[in-house]
């Protein structure tokens, strides 16, 4: 809720989509707090940069869970300005940023890769400039 509320002073809405039916994942509770923050983040970023002067559009952030046969999902889409098509390969390496440097130090998704990488979970990510990114973390999950 403290989270949701300083989006909405940014004039982002939060849409969620949780799938009740997902099992247990095995890893540090807090550690995927600090990745999906550090998502959110980076997706508020996007969205400001966007519209720092346009508000022709709904900003727009949407969490969503899904559990298909053994795999957890968490998908983190946004409507912010996209990542370009050579920078893709590169967002996941330390210090490798495209923000201006008061802004970002590009630690963010390394750490978030490493965290994700010592609980056996995948990240990826889709992106059209101007248009969305959407990060998919995947997790293989216990027996219910």
């Amino acid at each position: 809720m403290i989270i949701r509320q300083q989006y909405e002073d940014h004039d982002i809405s939060f849409t969620l989509s949780l799938d009740e039916n997902i099992r247990p994942i095995l890893g540090n509770q807090f550690k995927l707090e600090q990745v999906i923050l550090n998502l959110i983040t980076n997706a508020r970023d996007a969205i400001d940069e966007k519209f720092i002067d346009a508000h022709s559009e709904e900003k727009q952030i949407s969490i969503t869970t899904i559990q298909e046969k053994q795999f957890a999902y968490i998908k983190i889409s946004d409507n912010g300005i996209g990542i370009q098509k050579n920078n893709i390969d590169h967002i996941f390496e330390p210090f490798y940023t495209t923000k201006d440097p008061e802004k970002g130090t590009g630690l963010g998704l390394s750490v978030s890769y490493g965290i994700l990488e010592e609980m056996n979970a995948e990240i990826s990510v889709s992106s059209k400039p101007n248009l969305f990114t959407t990060f998919t973390i995947k997790f293989e999950t216990t027996s219910a």
